[in-house]
């Protein structure tokens, strides 16, 4: 579905998600297979985005270089919420009988909460949203996005549109 969107606006969704897991081919190799992890740690001219490689726990001295179409992030569906992450979104909403709860009650509302409300319609309207966006974005969790007003993608996840691997399944 990535064919919808323009140089632009993939640029903007990798900045959205700077500092998260990708997989890219080796820079050096003619092979496409994303085979190398890193991290994103810049966006180039909005056309290529700037990543960090990682190889048996050991950094590479100079991050390499990649065409926007050529790196994946390696996200979680939300549906993938963690039992860690879910108690930290319970957190965030601040549902005033949480403090009640015992932690797997906890956990399991949240569960609830968000495998129910993973919609463009949900997220928009709920008063801690960018929060819990900002949240979801930085452990690493594919969101619904906004690209542009009436954009046919608004909603649907980075794994939705093709930019994003499902990181649960590899």
């Amino acid at each position: 579905m990535n064919q919808e969107l323009t140089t632009e606006q993939k640029a903007r969704v990798f900045a959205q998600y700077y500092g998260a897991k990708v997989k890219t081919p080796h820079p050096w190799e003619t092979d496409t297979q994303l085979s190398l992890d890193g991290f994103i740690t810049g966006i180039n001219e909005g056309v290529n985005v700037e990543v960090q490689h990682i190889e048996d726990n050991n950094a590479w001295e100079e991050p390499s270089i990649h065409d926007l179409n050529n790196a994946k992030f390696m996200l979680r569906p939300l549906s993938a919420l963690t039992d860690a992450d879910a108690l930290d979104y319970a957190r965030i909403v601040c549902w005033p009988e949480y403090r009640q709860w015992s932690n797997e009650e906890m956990i399991a509302m949240a569960k609830k909460d968000v495998g129910s409300g993973a919609t463009y319609e949900h997220w928009s309207s709920a008063p801690s949203a960018i929060f819990l966006l900002q949240f979801f974005v930085q452990r690493g969790y594919a969101v619904p996005l906004f690209i542009a007003p009436g954009h046919p993608c608004n909603g649907m996840t980075a794994i939705e549109m093709g930019l994003a691997i499902d990181s649960t399944t590899r």
